[in-house]
C-alpha cells in the first residue's frame, strides 16, 4: 500500500523541524503545502503546492485540491513526504481531508514539528495571558459556534486574511462579545485588541494568531448552556423555593400555555414577541430536563443527542442515499421511518398511538390523515360535504326523538368529525379556521355592544331582533358595504 509521511515544517521563523523529519525528507519525493515556509529553501527535492491557492474558491475547496494532488502522488511514486507548517498534524485542514480520503488507499504516518503557536503564546504570556490551564486549538476556517468552549481559553490559527478573521469575528462576537478584550498577532509579536476589531489588523498571513481568555460575563451573551446552568443553580440547595417545588406535572400547564403564546406571536408576525416567547418555550424544555436529571432519568444532553439522531435518521435524502425529489416523498420516507421506530404494524395502531392529549379537532385530524394514506378516503371534497349534510340530520332526529344526552353527544361528535374531514379535503386548517371565526364573533360583537352603547343602551335590555339587526350591520361593516 503507498504511504505518506505528513511532517510538520515547525513555525514560521524555522528551526522547528526534527533529525527525523529532515532525514525522511532528504530520502523520498517532498511536496510542500507552501514554499513560504522558511524550511522549503533547505528542500532541493521539494514540490510546492502554491499554485492551488489560486485556483481555490475558499479554504474548502483549497484543502480538497491539496489531499487529492497528495494522494494522487502517492498513488504514482509508492511513498512521498507531505510537508505542512506548524505541527503537521489535523488541525491543518488539508491533512484532515487527505485523512478522511485516504482510507484504504494508502498509509498516513506523522512526524510532526515543533508547534508554529509557540514564538506567539510566548508574547501572549508577556503580556499577562494565563496558560497554566490550557486551552483549546482551533483554526480558523475549521471555527463553527458548536466547537467552543468559553470557559477555558482559546487560541484561534490560520487567520491568513481580513476575510477569515472578519467570518470569525461574526461567531466569536456573538458568544464572547463586542468588546471582549484579546490578543492578537504572530510569531514575532502579539498586541491586545477589542473582539470587534478582529478584522481591522495591520496585516494577516498564515501565522497570524488570536488569543481570547474565558468569556467574561459583562461581555458575552448567554446561551443555552448558561440557561443550563441557571435551571441547575434554581433547583439546587439554597435556589428559588419555587422552582425547587415544581415537578414534571405541576408545569404542564405552563409549557401549554407557553406554546399557545408562541402561536400567538406567529399569528401577529411580531418577530420581537416571537423571540421572547420560544425563550419561554425552551425554558420549559430544560426545566424538564433539569428535574430528569436530578432523577438519573435523562439529561438536557440526552434531549439533545436524541433529537440530533431522529433528525439525522428522518431525513436520508438530505444526509443519506435515499432519493426525495418532493415534499409528498418527504412526507412518505418520514411515515415509513416512523412507522419501523415505533414499531406500529398497523394503521389501527398508528392511530391510537396518537396522544390523547392532544386538542380533539388536532387529533381527528391526524386520525383522518392516517385513514387517508391508507386509502380510505373520499375521492374529493364533494363526498366530505355529503356527510356533513347526513350528520346534520342524524343529530336533529336525534334532538327531535328526545334521545339521551349521551346519544346527542355522539352524533354532536359525529357532526363535527365529519366537518373537520371536509376542511382536510378542501386544504383548510380546521383549527385555523374555527379560530379565525371565533375572532371574527368577538369583532362582530364588540360592534354590537359599542353601537348599543352610543345609543344609551346595553344588550341585556336588547330584543333578540334588535341584536341582530345590530348584528347584520358589523357584518356589513366588514364587507365594506
Amino acid at each position: 500500500m503507498p504511504k505518506i509521511t505528513v511532517v510538520g515544517l515547525g513555525p514560521w521563523e524555522g528551526g522547528g523541524l526534527s533529525a527525523q523529519a529532515a532525514g525522511r525528507m532528504a530520502a523520498l519525493p517532498v511536496l510542500l503545502r507552501t514554499a513560504r515556509h522558511p524550511e522549503a529553501a533547505r528542500l532541493a527535492n521539494a514540490r510546492a503546492l502554491d499554485d492551488l491557492y489560486d485556483r481555490a474558491e475558499d479554504f474548502e475547496e483549497l484543502n480538497r485540491l491539496l489531499a487529492a494532488e497528495v494522494l494522487a502522488a502517492a498513488q504514482k511514486l509508492n511513498e512521498i513526504v507531505y510537508a505542512v507548517p506548524g505541527q503537521g498534524l489535523a488541525g491543518d485542514g488539508s491533512v484532515r481531508e487527505l485523512l478522511a480520503r485516504a482510507k484504504g488507499l494508502c498509509e498516513v504516518d506523522f512526524l510532526p514539528g515543533v508547534d508554529e503557536a509557540a514564538p506567539f503564546l510566548g508574547h501572549c504570556a508577556a503580556l499577562g495571558a494565563d496558560l497554566s490551564a490550557g486551552y483549546g486549538t482551533i483554526p480558523a476556517p475549521a471555527l463553527v459556534r458548536c466547537a467552543v468552549n468559553r470557559a477555558a481559553p482559546l487560541l484561534l490559527t490560520q487567520l491568513d486574511s481580513a476575510l477569515t478573521a472578519g467570518d470569525c469575528k461574526l461567531i466569536l462576537t456573538e458568544l464572547y462579545g463586542d468588546e471582549a478584550p484579546a490578543l492578537f498577532g504572530n510569531g514575532e509579536n502579539a498586541w491586545p485588541i477589542l473582539l470587534c476589531e478582529l478584522d481591522r489588523q495591520p496585516a494577516y498571513d498564515h501565522r497570524s494568531m488570536l488569543w481570547l481568555p474565558p468569556a467574561r460575563p459583562e461581555y458575552a451573551r448567554q446561551d443555552a448552556c448558561d440557561l443550563v446552568d441557571i435551571l441547575a443553580r434554581l433547583r439546587a440547595p439554597g435556589g428559588c423555593p419555587w422552582d425547587r417545588e415544581q415537578t414534571h406535572v405541576s408545569l404542564k400547564s405552563s409549557l401549554l400555555e407557553e406554546t399557545y403564546e408562541v402561536l400567538e406571536a406567529i399569528d401577529r408576525g411580531d418577530m420581537d414577541e416571537l423571540c421572547e416567547e420560544l425563550g419561554d418555550v425552551l425554558l420549559q424544555v430544560v426545566f424538564h430536563a433539569q428535574m430528569a436529571a436530578e432523577r438519573g432519568d435523562f439529561t438536557i444532553d440526552d434531549v439533545t443527542d436524541g433529537i440530533c439522531r431522529k433528525m439525522l435518521r428522518r431525513h436520508p435524502h438530505v444526509f443519506g442515499k435515499v432519493k426525495a425529489e418532493t415534499a409528498d416523498e418527504v412526507v412518505a420516507n418520514w411515515d415509513e421511518i416512523k412507522k419501523q421506530e415505533k414499531q406500529t404494524a398497523s394503521d389501527a395502531e398508528r392511530m391510537a398511538a396518537l396522544p390523547r392529549a392532544l386538542p380533539a379537532m388536532l387529533r381527528s385530524l391526524k386520525v383522518q390523515e392516517r385513514a387517508a394514506r391508507a386509502g380510505f378516503d373520499w375521492p374529493d371534497a364533494e363526498g366530505a360535504f355529503e356527510k356533513v349534510l347526513e350528520e346534520v340530520g342524524e343529530l336533529r332526529e336525534a334532538i327531535n326523538r328526545g334521545e339521551a344526552p349521551e346519544r346527542r353527544q355522539e352524533e354532536l361528535g359525529d357532526l363535527l368529525f365529519a366537518a373537520v374531514n371536509a376542511a382536510r379535503l378542501l386544504g383548510i386548517h380546521p383549527e385555523f379556521a374555527l379560530d379565525g371565526t371565533a375572532d371574527k364573533f368577538v369583532r362582530r360583537f364588540t360592534h354590537m355592544e359599542e353601537c348599543a352603547a352610543r345609543q344609551g343602551r346595553d344588550l341585556q335590555s336588547m330584543s333578540l331582533e334588535q341584536m341582530e339587526e345590530l348584528w347584520n350591520h358589523a357584518k356589513l361593516l366588514e364587507k365594506g358595504n
